[in-house]
C-alpha cells in the first residue's frame, strides 16, 4: 500500500477519536443545529479527496465545490472558514497563463477558501449596513497604508502584470481575512463559535502532530508527490534526534504557532464548556501538539500569551500570586524529571542557531539603516547579506519584522506593527472597562489579547511562511470584532 494511503488511514483514525471525544460539547458550542455534523463530514470529505485525488487540480475542483456547498448553508461563514482552514497543507501550483502571460498566480488551498467563501461574503457585505463599512477604523487605515506601500514598491520595479498580480494576492491573502473576521460576525456568540471552530480544527492537528513526533512519521509528507508536485515545505526536521511535528503546517515553527494560537484562544472559553473535562482534554492535546513542534518561538509565544491572559481582567492580582506559586512548585519539579530535561534540550543545544539569528539581526539592521524609509526590494542580493547563506544555499530571514523592514523600510514596518499594536491597545482598553461586569465576555477578550501577544512574540522568530500570515490577520480581525460587538452591546444597554 502506498505511504500516503497508509497515512490517510492513521489520520482518519486519530481524527475520529478526537471528534468522538469532543462531539457533545461541540454540538452545544456551535449555535446552529447540525453545524457540527456538517463540518465533521466536510473535514472527512476534504481529507479523503486530498489523499485520493492524485492530482492537484482535481482536488482543488472537488474541494472548491464542497466548500461552496457547505458555505451556502452556513450562517456563520467565518466559523466554517476557521474550522476548515488547516485541513490540508497549503501546497502551491501555478495557474497557467495565456496571451504572453507565463502564469496567473500561485494557487493553494488557503486561496481556494478565500475565493470560494471569503470573496463572495465580502462582496455581499459591502455597504450592507453602516457598522460593516470598511476602512472606517484606525487599524483599517493602517493596514490599507501598509498594502499601498507594498503595491507602490512593486510597481516601481515590476511590470503592470506583476503589479496587478501582487495587488490581487495582497487583497485575497491579507485584506480579505482581516475584513471578513472584523466585520462579518453578528454577535459575541458568533465570535465564540468562530474561535471554538478554529480550536477544534487545530486540536485534531495537535493529535496528529503528537503521533508524528512519537512515531517519527510525517503523515502529510508525501501528499505533494501524490499530486505530482514538489513542495518546498513539509520535509523531515530533527532537533536533538527527535522528529519535529508538522501536520498540515509545512514547517515545525508554523505548526507550533498554530497550536499556540489555539491554546491561548481556548483559555478564554472555559466558561462555555458544560463538561470541563472536555476543555481540559483539548487544552492538554494542544499542549502536546505545541511540545511536539520542538519550536522555541511558539513556546515563548504561548508563555507570553498565557501571562497576558492571567495578568489582565478583574483578578489579575490573584492570578499573579497563583502564577508565582505554580512556578515555584512546577519549575524545580519539571527540571528533576526526564520530561523537563527533554523540553530544555532545544533551548540548551544548537548554539549555531542562536549565532545565526544574532548575525542576521546585526547585518539586517545595517542594511535597513542604509535604506531606512522604504527598504530595498533586492536586499536579499546585497553583498553583505550573502554572508548569511546557509548550507542549503539560502538566506533564511527568520524574523518577520526584519523581513518587512528590509522589504518596505521603517514606513512599512511602522504601519505593520502599528496595525497590531493599535488593535491590542483597543482590546486591552475594552477589557479593562468591563472588568468585573461580565467575566465570561471579558475572558473571551483576554484570550484574544493573549493570542495577539503570542503571535507578536512568535513571529520575531520566523518569517511569514505557509499558514503564518493568514492566521495573524484572522486573529487581528477577531479582536476588532470583539471590540465592535462589545461596544455595540454596551450601547444597547444604555
Amino acid at each position: 500500500m502506498p505511504e500516503h494511503l497508509r497515512a490517510l488511514i492513521v489520520i482518519l483514525f486519530i481524527s475520529t477519536i478526537v471528534f468522538f471525544v469532543v462531539g457533545n460539547s461541540a454540538r452545544k458550542l456551535l449555535p446552529e443545529k447540525g453545524d457540527y455534523e456538517r463540518r465533521r463530514n466536510l473535514w472527512f470529505a476534504i481529507t479523503l479527496t486530498a489523499f485520493l485525488a492524485h492530482n492537484f487540480w482535481i482536488f482543488m475542483l472537488l474541494a472548491g465545490f464542497m466548500l461552496a456547498v457547505a458555505s451556502s448553508s452556513e450562517k456563520n461563514k467565518l466559523s466554517l472558514v476557521l474550522f476548515t482552514l488547516l485541513i490540508v497543507p497549503p501546497i502551491r501550483n501555478e495557474i497557467p497563463g495565456f496571451a504572453g502571460i507565463r502564469y496567473i498566480f500561485d494557487m493553494d488551498y488557503l486561496r481556494l477558501i478565500a475565493l470560494v467563501i471569503l470573496l463572495p461574503a465580502f462582496l455581499k457585505q459591502i455597504g450592507s449596513q453602516p457598522r460593516t463599512r470598511f476602512l472606517a477604523a484606525t487599524p483599517d487605515k493602517l493596514l490599507l497604508g501598509y498594502l499601498l506601500v507594498n503595491i507602490t514598491l512593486v510597481f516601481l520595479v515590476s511590470s503592470i502584470t506583476g503589479t496587478a498580480r501582487t495587488s490581487f494576492l495582497l487583497f485575497i491573502d491579507i485584506f480579505l481575512p482581516y475584513a471578513i473576521a472584523s466585520r462579518l460576525l453578528r454577535d459575541t456568540n458568533d465570535l465564540s463559535a468562530a474561535m471554538f471552530s478554529y480550536i477544534l480544527g487545530v486540536t485534531i492537528l495537535a493529535a496528529i502532530g503528537f503521533f508524528e513526533f512519537s512515531k517519527r512519521w510525517l503523515l502529510y509528507s508525501t501528499l505533494d508527490e501524490s499530486w505530482g508536485l514538489d513542495w518546498n515545505y513539509g520535509s523531515y526536521l530533527l532537533r536533538v534526534e527527535s522528529l519535529r511535528a508538522l501536520a498540515t503546517a509545512g514547517h515545525a515553527i508554523a505548526f507550533g504557532y498554530a497550536m499556540a494560537i489555539g491554546f491561548c484562544m481556548l483559555l478564554g472559553l472555559k466558561h462555555r464548556f458544560q463538561n470541563k473535562n472536555v476543555w481540559i482534554f483539548m487544552l492538554c492535546v494542544l499542549a502536546l501538539g505545541l511540545a511536539s513542534s520542538y519550536s522555541r518561538g511558539p513556546w515563548a509565544g504561548a508563555i507570553a500569551g498565557s501571562l497576558v491572559f492571567f495578568l489582565t481582567g478583574a483578578k489579575k492580582g490573584k492570578n499573579l500570586g497563583k502564577l508565582i506559586l505554580s512556578g515555584v512548585i512546577l519549575i524545580p519539579t519539571a527540571l528533576l524529571t526526564p520530561l523537563g530535561e527533554m523540553l530544555l534540550e532545544p533551548v540548551t543545544v544548537e548554539s549555531g542557531n542562536y549565532d545565526y539569528r544574532q548575525r542576521l539581526l546585526e547585518i539586517s539592521l545595517g542594511v535597513l539603516l542604509a535604506n531606512p524609509l522604504f527598504g530595498a526590494f533586492d536586499f536579499i542580493y546585497s553583498p553583505v547579506m550573502q554572508e548569511l547563506k546557509q548550507g542549503q544555499g539560502i538566506i533564511d530571514i527568520v524574523n518577520t519584522y526584519l523581513a518587512i523592514g528590509l522589504g518596505s523600510g521603517l514606513v512599512g514596518l511602522s504601519l505593520f506593527t502599528g496595525f497590531f499594536l493599535t488593535i491590542g491597545y483597543r482590546l486591552w482598553r475594552q477589557i479593562e472597562l468591563q472588568a468585573g461586569d461580565n467575566p465570561a465576555q471579558g475572558d473571551v477578550g483576554r484570550s484574544l489579547l493573549a493570542t495577539l501577544a503570542c503571535i507578536l512574540v512568535t513571529i520575531f522568530t520566523v518569517s511569514s511562511i505557509t499558514i503564518i500570515p493568514i492566521l495573524y490577520y484572522f486573529v487581528a480581525g477577531l479582536a476588532v470584532s470583539y471590540v465592535r460587538l462589545v461596544t455595540l452591546n454596551n450601547h444597547s444597554k444604555l
